[in-house]
Order: C-alpha cells, then structure tokens, then sequence
C-alpha cells in the first residue's frame, strides 16, 4: 500500500494557513500518519519552517521536477513531483521537462504516479502531452475534484482532492500494468472512489489530542 498526499494538505483552497500553533500540531500529526510521500505548495513548506515544525518525512515542494521510487512488494513504483507555479499556467518548456521525466522512468519502474499542484486545466493538457506517461496523476490546486477520470485513450488514470480535506481518494490495484496496456489495466483492474469524512465519524483520541494541543 501507498500513502500519498496532494499539494493543500496545511492551507485551506483559498490559500489561508493556519495559525502557528496549529500548523505545528497539524505537521506532528502527519509525522505520524505513515504518509509515503506527499507533495507541498512552496508557501506550505516556507509557513511551516517559519514555525519551526518539521515538516513530515517524504514531503517535498520541488523546485524542479523530482522523483522518488517507493518499493510495494517486489514491485517499484515511481512517483514524479510537479514544481509549484504559483497559480500560473506552467510554461511549456516545464510541461516538456515533466513529461521527458516520466516518460524516462516509465521503463524502470512498474508504475509512474505524478503529484500536481497546477490545477484542473494544465493538469488537463499535461496529460494530453505526457500520452500515457503517468499511469496515475494525483493533481491539486485550483478546480472541481475527481473521483477517477480515465483520460488519454484510457492510459492514465486522473484523481483530484475535494475541497476542505473532505474526503480520502482510494485506489485499488488489482494488477499491475503491462507496458503498452495501460488503458487495458485500468479498465479492467483498477477500483477507484472517495471515501467521505463526514462530521459523525469517531475522532482518533490519539490524533484529537495531539490537535488540541494536549
């Protein structure tokens, strides 16, 4: 199993972060959530240092282009992380960076994910470009969120996050692509939903107490 965050886990979708103190009880919780990896705004990571809270292992906001690989079994996948654009339509020759970074990995890993914070419509034309580089893209950033959007004939599979932290995308796998089969593999093994965190689920104690600052 993958644990992984998009880009907005420590602000709000108007960009607003919280205040010092909770920011800092927000970064200890995620330390201890088991997050894999997970993807920062540039703003998220400067607010964060700036309270002097560590900020949780495996999260990065990326000046360029990145990747990591993460080991599922005897299997590896490759994760690629988007740079923040500040909001901006990403030039093209940063779309061409990214896309020659997944296409580069895509035969020495069994699956490329992309962590995006450019919002709907560069994420929309990226994957239009990449041509099934990326089996999975979890975007963020502005836009509506997807449960799981098929796109690029049926080669990359496309997530993004609701508003507020409101729900918890899961995918289930059960396969692992073949080169050239993406589109068959996502169609016939792939689970996509959104689990919703609704007000009447149970708190953690160990988590609401870490919130409250005890």
């Amino acid at each position: 199993m993958l644990l992984l965050a998009s880009a907005g886990e420590f602000r709000d979708e108007n960009g607003v972060m919280p205040k010092p103190g909770l920011l800092q009880r927000m970064a200890r919780v995620y330390g201890q959530l088991g997050y894999d990896a997970g993807l920062l705004f540039e703003a998220e990571k400067s607010a964060l240092e700036a309270v002097q809270a560590a900020v949780p292992l495996g999260f990065i906001a990326p000046r360029a282009p990145d990747t990591a690989l993460a080991r599922v079994g005897d299997r590896t996948v490759g994760l690629i992380f988007l740079p923040d654009t500040y909001g901006k339509t990403p030039p093209s020759a940063l779309m061409t960076q990214v896309v020659e970074t997944a296409a580069s990995l895509s035969g020495k890993v069994d699956l490329v994910i992309g962590l995006s914070s450019w919002g709907i419509d560069a994420e929309q034309l990226l994957i239009g470009r990449a041509d099934g580089a990326f089996h999975i893209l979890i975007g963020g950033g502005s836009g509506r969120g997807l449960v799981g959007m098929p796109m690029a004939f049926g080669k990359t599979l496309w997530v993004r996050p609701y508003s507020d932290g409101k729900g918890v995308g899961r995918i289930d796998a059960f396969s692992w692509p073949e080169p050239g089969k993406a589109d068959v593999w996502i169609n016939s093994s792939l689970r996509f939903d959104v689990l919703p965190l609704r007000d009447d689920l149970p708190d953690d104690p160990a988590v609401a107490a870490l919130l409250a600052g005890s």
